[in-house]
């Protein structure tokens, strides 16, 4: 009775190991495939993201809890998804949709911003305002990425470089 107990546990050791081997092996290849980006970045990523959901889950767990609980799919079919009267909502597990709708909402505004010439006009306005001295855009930049590295901003150091871009300014310094 004692060696088929330990023989579970250790069945259940493998399986764990197999899926935390199964885990990096595909994360480490979503990295390197996203940075070589021999395939479009959302293909790389939603293809790991299954090749996660069978071999993970499947092959490794053998586990349609862990899958259900991961999606968390669930969640978007509650009231308190959809209206949380001045609370956060970090307390479930899984894939938090509420982040996800949220950024992709965020995409399709900027998306739809670009279109109409939102950043094209703010680039020129910047350009005017400065008087298109580069070391004020350089100034700008610098003080951009300083804080985009505290906070969570809206980038303008894109939008500088479309400045220079359509400025042909040289944003070499000059020498005296």
């Amino acid at each position: 009775m004692k060696t088929v107990w330990s023989k579970t546990i250790y069945r259940k050791e493998e399986k764990n190991m197999l899926s935390q081997i199964l885990a990096v092996v595909i994360f480490v290849a979503m990295f390197i495939l996203i940075i070589t980006e021999i395939f479009e970045r959302h293909i790389t990523t939603l293809t790991c993201a299954l090749l996660t959901i069978l071999l993970v889950f499947g092959l490794g767990m053998h586990s349609l809890d862990a899958i259900l609980s991961t999606l968390n799919v669930h969640s978007i079919f509650t009231v308190e998804f959809w209206y949380a009267a001045g609370e956060a909502s970090e307390g479930g597990s899984g894939i938090d949709w509420a982040t996800i709708i949220f950024i992709a909402g965020m995409m399709v505004m900027v998306e739809g911003m670009a279109h109409v010439g939102f950043f094209r006009w703010l680039c020129m306005r910047i350009a005017k305002i400065v008087k298109k001295d580069s070391w004020i855009i350089f100034i700008f930049t610098l003080v951009d990425t300083i804080s985009c590295l505290a906070l969570d901003a809206l980038r303008i150091s894109p939008v500088n470089c479309l400045w220079v871009r359509k400025t042909n300014i040289s944003i070499k310094p000059r020498t005296m």
